[in-house]
């Protein structure tokens, strides 16, 4: 609407807003992660959510491309430095142990479905004869409504606050496998201490390499498939398809993640992304290109979630938040250069072929990387 309606107002000044909410979201996340780790998430997440309706309303009232860049990056900070950060990440993991995949599920499944959903809402209430202002004012009425409220309300910093223990269990939990520790014995592992071992920064180039193959495919999926011969319209299809079954495959890897060990989930998932990847090769026909955008979203959309599980069996509760808050810095480096160096190389070669095989590599390296991640031991837990 912006490039259309202000005629000194470019396409590249508009994504250039994109491009500072997510270096800002980045670099308020390690903070965001130190702050929940020690106030808990009552503070955070309605503050994200007074932050988020403020950036709505700016931008709802923005006339100059200066109000724009303003209410578009406190957004944008708010949602993926805050948000989609430590905050949401660490709710499971204080609260639940057993249970810890299926709610990490739960949560990294409502994030992409929340958004879905709210686009389509916003597009009803377009349609219905609404201006593009007045919508995003609702829309910042309704956060205020649905997360500050809520979230001040409802959250606490973790079930000891109010004298329980993780998944409502009396008594200390046995060792489950050689890659979890018993609950009441997890190792106090600082922030310096994580990211001094060898298996944190296996973690960091296998998040980085894995978002950053993930955010070039999908930004090449609809061109890809319209260059095979699809129509436009099948082509979003199908890229709609990915991403909802991305969003609730989630939940089935969270599931998984309480019967296997995430190292091998997130081993599983980089293999079979790999394989498809190249099938995308071969695609012709709108079923076959469904098909592939069902198994590329279940295999690509388990990582994150099982990252953030990784972490938390590997390093514990004490220091999550700032762990995975300096990890929420990467991932955006890796989600920001994927697709830059993807177009560098299809307009270096003008061949989605070399695109492809070159994602299909990554995969492997990334799965590789995830192999070599064997849990750290603690220095004291050592001794």
């Amino acid at each position: 609407w912006h490039c259309h309606s202000n005629p000194g107002w470019s396409g590249s000044a508009i994504t250039g807003a994109v491009f500072t909410g997510t270096l800002l979201g980045g670099l308020f996340a390690p903070l965001a992660g130190i702050l929940n780790d020690r106030h808990g998430p009552r503070l955070l997440l309605p503050g994200a959510g007074i932050v988020l309706a403020l950036g709505y309303l700016l931008i709802a009232s923005a006339g100059t491309l200066v109000v724009f860049y303003i209410g578009y990056a406190l957004a944008r900070l708010a949602a993926q430095g805050t948000l989609g950060g430590a905050v949401l990440r660490s709710i499971p993991v204080s609260w639940f142990h057993r249970y810890r995949g299926r709610t990490m599920g739960i949560v990294t499944m409502a994030v992409p479905l929340g958004a879905a959903l709210i686009a389509m809402i916003a597009q009803a209430v377009l349609a219905a004869g609404f201006n593009w202002r007045a919508t995003l004012a609702g829309l910042s009425l309704a956060t205020l409504v649905l997360m500050v409220v809520p979230g001040w309300l409802l959250l606490r910093k973790g079930p000891e606050s109010l004298g329980l223990r993780p998944d409502g269990d009396t008594a200390p939990m046995e060792i489950e496998s050689t890659e979890r520790v018993n609950v009441a014995d997890e190792p106090r592992w600082t922030v310096a201490e994580a990211y001094r071992t060898r298996t944190m920064w296996l973690l960091v180039l296998a998040t980085v390499l894995g978002i950053g193959a993930n955010g070039a495919m999908i930004f090449y999926h609809v061109t890809y498939l319209v260059e095979v011969g699809l129509s436009p319209v099948m082509a979003v299809t199908c890229s709609s398809t990915l991403a909802l079954c991305g969003a609730v495959a989630n939940l089935g890897w969270g599931f998984l993640a309480e019967r296997y060990t995430e190292r091998s989930l997130a081993i599983v998932s980089q293999c079979g992304a790999a394989v498809l990847v190249l099938a995308m090769l071969q695609v012709s026909g709108l079923w076959g290109a469904l098909g592939l955008a069902v198994g590329l979203g279940v295999m690509i959309r388990g990582e994150s979630s099982l990252i953030s599980l990784m972490v938390a069996t590997y390093f514990g509760r004490y220091a999550y938040g700032r762990i995975i808050g300096l990890l929420t810095t990467f991932q955006l480096i890796g989600l920001g250069s994927g697709p830059l160096l993807a177009a560098l190389l299809y307009d270096a070669t003008g061949s989605f072929s070399a695109l492809y095989v070159a994602l299909s590599v990554i995969y492997v390296v990334t799965a590789l990387l995830f192999l070599c991640c064997a849990p750290p031991r603690h220095a004291a837990v050592a001794a």
